[in-house]
């Protein structure tokens, strides 16, 4: 086995290491006490979602570090980036309101139990601000790559909701 088959090994694992501590664990090791379990396959999916971005803009980070990529090639990889990031965004609405019109099951003190809470809503209006700023300054040729932890705000408020 010659080193390079090592590398992109070792690579493979890592990868596959952060994906799981990221978006799955978190949420397999809460206790499902709910029947409902369609609220935690769609974050788990969610979480893996983001955890490919976060795989993609690393991925892109380390390639134009590198001096030998002309620009036009940078530009691609970080408009797909940036696209990509929209799209995990437009999927967090759709989980976000997904989880507002779940049917409320009323806790041990009689009060309605609400999914979607200000700090979420919040924090995804956070998210759309950000990426609407990076999307006007591509607008205007000045394309940058999105934070990587865009997204791990939402994705620690959504975790708790899956117990």
């Amino acid at each position: 086995m010659d080193l390079s088959s090592v590398i992109a090994e070792e690579e493979s694992v890592a990868r596959a290491r952060r994906l799981d501590d990221l978006a799955v664990l978190p949420i397999v090791n809460c206790t499902l006490q709910d029947t409902d379990t369609k609220r935690p396959v769609e974050i788990i999916r969610f979480g893996i979602e983001v955890a490919a971005y976060k795989e993609l803009s690393r991925q892109v980070a380390g390639t134009i570090g590198m001096s030998w990529r002309n620009t036009e090639q940078q530009l691609g990889m970080l408009l797909s980036v940036l696209e990509d990031a929209k799209n995990i965004s437009s999927k967090s609405v759709m989980l976000l309101h997904s989880l507002a019109a779940t049917k409320q099951q009323p806790e041990d003190d009689g009060k309605s139990k609400h999914y979607v809470t200000d700090k979420l809503v919040k924090e995804q209006k956070q998210i759309q601000a950000k990426l609407g700023q990076l999307w006007d300054a591509s607008n205007t040729g000045e394309v940058s790559l999105p934070p990587i932890d865009l997204f791990d705000g939402l994705l620690l408020l959504l975790q708790p909701i899956s117990k």
